[in-house]
């Protein structure tokens, strides 16, 4: 009998955020602007130090409970702690988020507001599959999955939490239509 086995593995998780999520939305909508730019492209960020505030304690405190399975999972023993946390809101057509990586060990978003029309949230694989995908659907009958793909696409959904490991790079395609995104984002370490 042949033995197959996984070699290398990515986990994300989700969760769904069952707090008050209007309280989430007029909280960050309080919240001061950074005149940093990050990955924004469109739209504006918070400063990074909001799991500090007494507004976001328990979003804090629950994003932590949630994030213990998947830290189990990549062999993480001791409990991780939001290490920095900020909003992110993404404004009319168009607006997105450039590719780009989280310090930390364990990142993630929750979506306060995803109308219809806001860009997927997109995963590349650390494993350069590009080629070797595009070989395989030139030269072969082929259905894409996790095992061969090079990206990976989630749509947002408000109240979704998603998180995963911090190495992995992503993006956010831009908003299809003219809508507002809303969404909070952090790193445990």
């Amino acid at each position: 009998m042949d033995n197959i086995e996984q070699l290398f593995v990515v986990e994300k998780s989700s969760h769904t955020y069952e707090g008050d999520i209007e309280f989430l939305q007029d909280s960050v909508m309080n919240l001061d602007v950074t005149t940093q730019h990050y990955s924004q492209k469109g739209g504006h960020q918070s400063e990074h130090h909001i799991h500090k505030r007494p507004e976001f304690q328990e979003l804090s405190q629950w994003i932590e409970e949630c994030s213990k399975d998947l830290s189990s999972r990549l062999g993480i023993g001791e409990k991780l702690t939001v290490s920095d946390m900020w909003a992110n809101i993404n404004t009319g057509l168009n607006s997105w988020n450039a590719r780009h990586i989280h310090d930390g060990i364990i990142s993630g978003v929750l979506w306060v507001s995803a109308p219809e029309g806001s860009g997927h949230i997109v995963f590349d694989n650390p494993v350069p599959l590009e080629y070797w995908t595009q070989n395989l659907m030139d030269t072969h009958s082929t259905k894409i999955n996790n095992a061969n793909t090079s990206q990976v696409t989630v749509k947002p959904s408000t109240k979704t939490l998603l998180l995963w490991p911090s190495y992995l790079h992503h993006m956010v395609e831009p908003n299809k239509k003219n809508v507002q995104r809303i969404s909070i984002s952090f790193n445990l370490g």
